[in-house]
């Protein structure tokens, strides 16, 4: 509200001086335009004005002050991508003229409000440097601090900021640049709290994955020493299978050889009771000759030898 009190201040100012010159220009050039130009941004008709002025300068493109007008009425009605335009085109046709200041200043201005940061950037530094004696130099040292704060160079915008406060302490806008400080303060802390939550989190993720790699490779371990024990396991399942079939064959054969011992006992058995009968008759026979054969008996009695033996060697072969 106080930057617009100062230009309608400017404006009045700029009227009541240069009224005598109005009414020249006005017999010479019976521009119309631009005293209903001049009235209307008075009036602060920014619209009207802005028609107004701009028909008037488009007549005589020689009228300055007309030019530093429409650049302010375009200011107000938001028209920053023309009030640079017509920033520079003022600046081209009276490069020494009475508002180039000015006019310097709000080109970097109106760059800043368009959103061409670069460029405001590059013009408010160079309006600082070139004017720093000018009334407007604490306007452009806060713009380019906004600048370089909207371009998130935090460390430059800070250095801008403090250097209005420490040279400028009855600035209307310090309390605007301390509480761009604080904002500024905060986000470093969040930008830090940020950094260290990363680095955080990617110990943790490095921790994390090298847990994961090392279960992965305990489970694999394990999985290879269970796949080993089921291995030896079944390994040692088949010996028992071929153990247990062994003794089953031999089993089989521990019958086998019983059930043949039996049948050889029971030949023996035949036997002896044949040789016993046959002895038998053979003695009755030699009792009725008185003449004593044992021929036929050592006969028998051998071949009861031979069965004998034969016998014990099944059962040996049988144990064994």
């Amino acid at each position: 509200m106080k930057h617009r009190i100062n230009i309608l201040v400017f404006a009045c100012t700029l009227f009541v001086i240069s009224s005598g010159v109005l009414f020249a220009e006005e017999s010479r050039y019976q521009n119309l335009s631009m005293l209903r130009g001049y009235e209307a941004f008075q009036n602060e008709d920014w619209i009207s004005a802005l028609f107004f002025l701009r028909k008037a300068v488009s007549e005589d493109p020689s009228l300055e002050h007309a030019w530093y007008m429409l650049i302010l009425s375009e200011l107000y009605v938001k028209e920053y991508h023309q009030a640079v335009i017509d920033c520079k085109s003022y600046l081209t046709k009276f490069s020494q003229g009475e508002y180039k200041v000015l006019v310097e200043y709000q080109l970097g201005k109106s760059l800043y409000l368009q959103g061409n940061i670069e460029d405001a950037i590059a013009q408010l530094t160079y309006f600082c440097n070139e004017y720093p004696e000018s009334s407007l130099y604490p306007s452009a040292l806060y713009l380019l601090a906004e600048s370089f704060y909207a371009g998130f160079f935090y460390d430059s915008s800070r250095s801008l900021y403090e250097r209005l406060i420490n040279s400028f302490p009855g600035d209307p806008r310090i309390q605007d640049a301390k509480n761009r400080l604080a904002e500024i303060d905060r986000v470093e802390r969040e930008q830090k709290l940020l950094y260290l939550l990363k680095v955080t989190g990617e110990e943790y993720m490095a921790v994390k994955d090298n847990y994961e790699k090392q279960l992965h490779l305990y489970e694999t371990e394990g999985a290879m020493r269970l796949q080993d024990q089921y291995k030896e396991k079944q390994k040692s399942d088949k010996t028992l299978e071929e153990l247990n079939k062994k003794n089953q064959e031999q089993a089989q054969r521990i019958e086998q050889l019983e059930q043949e011992n039996s049948l050889l006992q029971s030949n023996v058995q035949e036997v002896t009771a044949a040789m016993e009968e046959k002895m038998k008759e053979e003695m009755a026979k030699q009792a009725e000759k008185n003449v004593p054969d044992t021929s036929d008996f050592d006969e028998l009695t051998k071949r009861a030898e031979v069965l004998k033996m034969m016998v014990e060697e099944k059962k040996q072969g049988g144990e064994e």
